[in-house]
């Protein structure tokens, strides 16, 4: 066990890119992990042979982040619109004329009369005219 090729047996055994091979080469030069390659008292070399193990998970990680604003713009408007009005008048003019039967007077009466008019109207229909989509993938 402890002869010069039951070492080789074992460093050919081990990855090239794991040993120094300047320190395979001649075995009296410092080796691995600046250990003395060569035979201890009891005739034997240890080489030790590592192995990296990989641990693979996930984490959560931001990758910036949106904000969307919605606001809203007001816009006045001008509309010329054409109105009707109807006035009531009344007018009291002079009269110098003989009482006929078809003047009813000394009579109570109300005669009534109503001035109309029109207005404009505005009235606001609320509509969806487009969709904004955010989808989280």
């Amino acid at each position: 066990m402890g002869s010069a090729t039951s070492v080789s047996s074992v460093v050919a055994s081990v990855r090239a890119e794991d040993l120094d091979v300047e320190a395979v080469a001649s075995p009296r030069k410092t080796g691995l992990a600046g250990a003395e390659t060569g035979l201890s008292d009891h005739g034997e070399q240890v080489l030790p042979v590592v192995e990296e193990r990989l641990r693979i998970g996930m984490r959560d990680v931001s990758h910036g982040r949106i904000r969307i604003r919605s606001y809203v713009v007001e816009t006045p408007v001008d509309e010329q619109v054409t109105l009707r009005e109807e006035r009531v008048a009344i007018e009291r003019r002079p009269a110098d004329r003989a009482l006929s039967d078809a003047d009813q007077a000394f009579q109570e009466r109300t005669i009534e009369a109503e001035e109309r008019g029109e207005e404009a109207v505005v009235s606001k229909e609320v509509r969806i005219t487009e969709e904004i989509v955010v989808n989280g993938r």
